[in-house]
């Protein structure tokens, strides 16, 4: 039940102070989430506690939130390892974390595991809801939008994928290439300036898109989109068009 720890160390869920079954050791709270800028928080870090319980009920525990932005994430790993934490688990993506190279989040992964930390992430939770493919130039080029993404594998031609979106679901898009990451490295960044779009059936009406200035910053576009019913239609349609400068090799 959220906000109710003390309860779960009296149901013997979490060790600490008035444990039934003799495991008294607390969890050592790091830094915990107390609302702010998301008001729904579901105290999921404490039900991945009480599983890490069941399994291992003598083992110490240690939190620390990943809410609170990258920096806040990477931050709590380093955190976690200093309070002598042997295995770190996390459930937690943030969108616009690099795919195509390591970020301050996996640097900090890679730093507690040459230290001697075992570290574990979910992985898969979206793994079938997703698209990888090189960018293929399309030759239909847009003055407002540049030259599109061919999504046809074959030798036609196809700037359109068409999705199904269930009428009260959502989805968010985090689109990503093989450009540098100016947040991670430095330098000129990215050096080119791909968008993405949501259109209705026809393909004629954009619904939501992501067109962020990428060049020189991060090659990375998010969006998110619920279907209220109010499009009378769960078919709808991605396009990706290259806006500025030289093409990327992979999305």
């Amino acid at each position: 039940k959220l906000g109710d720890a003390d309860d779960d160390v009296a149901s013997g869920d979490l060790p600490g102070t008035g444990y039934p079954l003799g495991y008294t050791t607390p969890v050592n709270v790091l830094v915990d989430f107390l609302g702010g800028e998301i008001t729904n928080s579901t105290d999921e870090g404490r039900a991945m506690l009480q599983l890490v319980h069941d399994v291992a009920p003598g083992a110490d525990l240690a939190f620390h939130t990943a809410i609170g932005g990258q920096a806040n994430f990477a931050n709590g790993i380093i955190e976690l390892a200093k309070a002598e934490s042997d295995v770190i688990v996390d459930d937690i993506i943030y969108f616009a974390e690099p795919m195509f190279q390591d970020g301050i989040i996996a640097q900090a992964v890679d730093e507690v595991v040459a230290d001697g930390a075992a570290y574990f992430s979910s992985a898969g939770n979206n793994g079938r809801d997703s698209y990888e493919s090189a960018f293929n130039p399309s030759g239909a080029v847009s003055t407002n939008f540049g030259e599109f993404h061919d999504f046809d594998p074959s030798a036609g031609v196809d700037i359109f994928q068409s999705i199904t979106v269930p009428v009260g679901a959502q989805f968010i898009v985090s689109f990503q290439w093989d450009s540098p990451f100016f947040s991670v490295s430095g330098g000129a960044g990215s050096p080119n300036d791909l968008d993405i779009f949501l259109l209705d059936e026809s393909g004629t009406n954009i619904l939501a898109s992501s067109a962020f200035n990428n060049i020189g910053n991060d090659p990375v576009e998010v969006f998110g989109f619920v279907n209220d019913g109010s499009f009378g239609t769960d078919h709808f349609i991605l396009a990706i068009s290259n806006s500025d400068g030289p093409n990327p090799d992979f999305l």
